[in-house]
């Protein structure tokens, strides 16, 4: 459930297994004058302008790595040599936008295939005229 903190946005919690993050404030005001702190305005980060540069990561390291088989989020961070908690933002969008699914038991990723993920590939894949452009 969103509540609301005076003068801010929603308060909206992630989607992890280990904690929950409080956004006070997820505002490009709040970000040109605090600057980006991912503790508490990373939900701003996936909206716009970042969502296409984050699926273009996804789909050019991970995807092939979870063709293989289910892996939590340190063993694709190891395998693909990413830091794990940008990645993990990146892990959750793909996740709510239906491109992977999460097992909490295992707190291993694994691909949701399917048209949206082969559309995903078809224009942000590592050999899409679009990310090839970019």
């Amino acid at each position: 459930q969103a509540s609301r903190a005076p003068g801010c946005m929603a308060v909206r919690p992630t989607f992890s297994h280990l904690s929950t993050m409080v956004v006070e404030s997820a505002t490009l005001e709040d970000a040109l004058k605090d600057g980006i702190d991912l503790s508490t305005n990373a939900f701003m980060l996936i909206h716009g302008w970042t969502a296409g540069p984050l699926l273009m990561e996804f789909a050019s390291n991970c995807v092939g790595l979870l063709k293989q088989g289910g892996k939590t989020a340190k063993q694709i961070a190891e395998e693909a040599d990413m830091k794990v908690g940008p990645l993990g933002i990146a892990l959750r969008t793909c996740s709510i936008l239906g491109y992977l699914k999460f097992d909490q038991s295992t707190a291993e990723y694994t691909l949701q295939t399917g048209s949206e993920l082969d559309e995903l590939m078809a224009f942000l894949g590592p050999e899409a005229p679009t990310a090839q452009a970019l």
